[in-house]
């Protein structure tokens, strides 16, 4: 988890294994790394026992410890009330879904523009 992202990112070999590519393209920096990132729709993600059905994500080529990583964003994590519990080593979290999300029928295909305002994926 990286809460300093607002998008959420998966390395591109993982996306194209569980994932539909919607043709939009951008580049994100990523520990001073510039990477060109194509966003995807990820079918089924599972964060301990919990299913995100349809979770938009820029998915590239990531180098050096990130290369197998998928970094939770804001337009993922702003859906959760959560606690990190990093003395005993877990997530606590339950879906909590806030009123700026543009599409609350489907809260993980939104996303964030350069100026910082959700977008839902699928008006872009």
């Amino acid at each position: 988890m990286d809460t300093g992202c607002y998008n959420s990112m998966i390395p591109i070999k993982r996306a194209m294994i569980s994932g539909t590519p919607l043709g939009m393209m951008r580049k994100i920096v990523i520990g001073a790394n510039v990477i060109d990132t194509e966003a995807y729709i990820i079918d089924k993600l599972n964060v301990g026992s919990f299913t995100m059905r349809n979770v938009f994500m820029f998915a590239g080529t990531f180098k050096g410890e990130l290369a197998d990583t998928i970094l939770l964003g804001l337009n993922v994590l702003n859906n959760w009330k959560y606690t990190v519990n990093r003395k005993e080593s877990f997530l606590d979290f339950e879906e909590n879904l806030p009123d700026m999300i543009p599409n609350k029928a489907k809260p993980y295909q939104n996303y964030f523009d350069k100026e910082g305002k959700y977008v839902y994926s699928q008006s872009s």
